[in-house]
C-alpha cells in the first residue's frame, strides 16, 4: 500500500509529491491528462524556438511571491523579466489615444485617488479578513464595490475593466473582499496593470523547468492519462478508481485538481456542503490568453488595453527574429473569434491599425475537461459564506491547489507552491503522528 495517493500533476500536486517524497513516502500521482501541468503548459510558438507558456507564467513580485521564487532559487531556475512596456494605445470612453500624456483630464488623478481609497480601505481590513461578520458587507462584487467609491463613469469603467482583467471575469462576478484582501496580503498588480508598466518574472524555459525538477526530486509513480471518477475513504485507506477502472490504494490521499472539477468525482462520504456548493456553481474565471506573432506594431514595446471586447488588455512579452510574441488576455463570451487568427487581427487592430498578427496559439482552458476554467476568481458571498471549509482537509483526504490557498494568492503559481506544502505538511501529520493514522 502507498502512503500518498495524489490526484493531479499541476504545479500544487507536484510539490506535495516532492514535500513526501523526500520525506520517504511512497507516493502515487494520477494525472489525467497525458501531460503533467494542469493549468501551466510549456509549448514552443509555432515557426519558432521561443517557449511560451499557455496558461500559468508569471511569477508575480520577487520580495512578496517567496514560495515561488523559493523553489525557482533551490533549483537554479533561470528566470527573465517581461520587457518594460509604454502606452502605445488606450481606450477611454470609446476613444483611442495613443499619447499618454493627452489623457482626459483628470483622468490620472482620479485613478490615483480611487486606488489610495481601496488601499485604506485594505489596510485596516487586513487584520479581519478571515472574520466574515466583519467582512461580509466587503465581500460584494467588485463593480457594486467601486460603485460606493463615488466615481465618475470613465474612472468605474477602467477600474472595473482592470479588476476584469486581473481576475479573468466581468467585475460583477468577482468578490471586491478577495480584491482587497490581495492588496492587504502582499503585493497586488491590480494597481499597477491600470497602466500596466510593471515588469513581470517569468522562467526562462517556462514552467515546465519547475515542473520537471519538482518531479525528478519526488521519485513519484506517475500514471498519465488517468482520470479519477471515485475517492473512497475508509477507517484506514483510501480508495481511488480511474476512469479505466484500475484501482489504487493508500494510507492518505491528496485532491490537487482545479475546484471546478471536483463536482466530477464521486466522493465517498461526500464532501463537505461547502465544497459541494463551489464547484458546482464554479467559480467565475474564463479569460482567454492568447500568444500572438506580430509585426508593424508603432512600439517595440507595445501596450494597449481599454477595448470592452476582443484584446482587452495586450503587451509585448518577446522579441524575435520573425516579430514581436504579445500576450493578449480577452472575454471569450463577448468575443468568442478570439483564439482565431482572424479574431485576433481584428482585436489587434482597434489599437494598431497597422499591425499584422502572423500566428496564434493558445489552449481554452473552459473547454478542458480537466481544467473548466482559467485561474481563479472568487465570487462575491464565497468567502464569507464558505469560508476556510473550501481548503480544509476531510478525514484521510488534503486539498491543494491554487484555488485553495487561504492567503489570498490563489490565481498565481505562488498559491499552487503554498498548498502543496501545506498539504504534504498535513498528509505527514496524518502518517507519523501516533494514533492519528487507524
Amino acid at each position: 500500500m502507498h502512503d500518498v495517493i495524489i490526484i493531479g500533476g499541476g504545479i500544487s500536486g507536484a510539490t506535495a509529491a516532492r514535500e513526501l517524497g523526500t520525506a520517504g513516502h511512497p507516493v502515487v500521482l494520477l494525472e489525467a491528462r497525458d501531460r503533467l501541468g494542469g493549468r501551466t503548459w510549456t509549448s514552443t510558438f509555432p515557426g519558432t524556438d521561443t517557449p511560451v507558456d499557455l496558461g500559468g507564467m508569471w511569477l508575480g513580485r520577487r520580495d512578496t511571491f517567496r514560495n515561488i521564487y523559493a523553489e525557482a532559487a533551490r533549483y537554479q531556475l533561470p528566470v527573465v523579466q517581461s520587457p518594460s512596456t509604454t502606452v502605445s494605445s488606450l481606450f477611454i470612453d470609446g476613444i483611442r489615444h495613443t499619447d499618454p500624456q493627452a489623457l482626459p483630464p483628470g483622468y490620472g488623478a482620479e485613478i490615483e485617488d480611487a486606488i489610495r481609497r481601496m488601499t485604506d480601505t485594505a489596510q485596516a481590513t487586513g487584520p479581519h479578513l478571515h472574520d466574515p461578520d466583519r467582512t461580509r458587507p466587503l465581500d460584494v462584487s467588485i463593480r457594486q464595490y467601486l460603485t460606493t467609491l463615488g466615481l465618475s463613469a470613465t474612472a468605474l469603467a477602467t477600474l472595473s475593466q482592470q479588476a476584469s482583467v486581473h481576475y479573468g471575469a466581468p467585475a460583477d462576478e468577482i468578490s471586491a473582499l478577495y480584491l482587497l484582501g490581495e492588496i492587504a496580503t502582499r503585493y497586488t498588480l491590480f494597481a499597477q496593470q491600470t497602466l500596466a508598466l510593471d515588469v513581470l518574472d517569468s522562467f526562462r524555459d517556462g514552467t515546465k523547468a519547475l515542473l520537471d525538477a519538482l518531479i525528478a526530486d519526488a521519485g513519484a509513480e506517475v500514471h498519465l492519462s488517468s482520470p479519477v471518477r471515485r475517492v473512497a475513504q475508509a477507517a484506514d485507506h483510501v480508495e481511488v478508481i480511474t476512469d479505466a477502472d484500475e484501482r489504487f490504494v493508500a494510507r492518505t490521499a491528496i485532491v490537487a485538481t482545479p475546484l471546478n472539477c471536483w463536482h466530477g468525482i464521486d466522493f465517498h462520504p461526500a464532501l463537505h456542503p461547502a465544497k459541494q456548493a463551489v464547484t458546482s456553481q464554479g467559480h467565475a474565471g474564463h479569460f482567454a490568453k492568447v500568444w500572438l506573432l506580430a509585426e508593424g506594431l508603432p512600439d517595440p514595446s507595445f501596450f494597449a488595453a481599454g477595448t470592452p471586447d476582443g484584446f482587452q488588455w495586450i503587451r509585448t512579452e518577446r522579441v524575435t527574429a520573425q516579430g514581436s510574441l504579445l500576450t493578449g488576455f480577452g472575454d471569450p463570451v463577448a468575443s468568442p473569434d478570439l483564439y482565431t487568427l482572424s479574431g485576433a487581427q481584428k482585436a489587434l487592430a482597434a489599437y494598431a491599425p497597422e499591425a499584422r498578427v502572423k500566428a496564434v496559439h493558445s489552449h481554452d482552458w473552459n473547454e478542458d475537461p480537466y481544467s473548466r476554467g482559467t485561474w481563479i476568481a472568487y465570487r462575491p458571498g464565497w468567502i464569507t459564506t464558505h469560508g476556510p471549509a473550501i481548503s480544509a482537509p476531510e478525514g484521510r483526504i488534503a486539498f491543494a491547489g491554487g484555488d485553495t490557498s487561504t492567503s489570498f494568492n490563489a490565481l498565481w503559481m505562488d498559491g499552487a507552491v503554498e498548498t502543496g506544502i501545506r498539504a504534504a505538511a498535513h498528509t505527514r501529520t496524518l502518517l507519523t503522528t501516533p494514533g492519528t493514522d487507524r
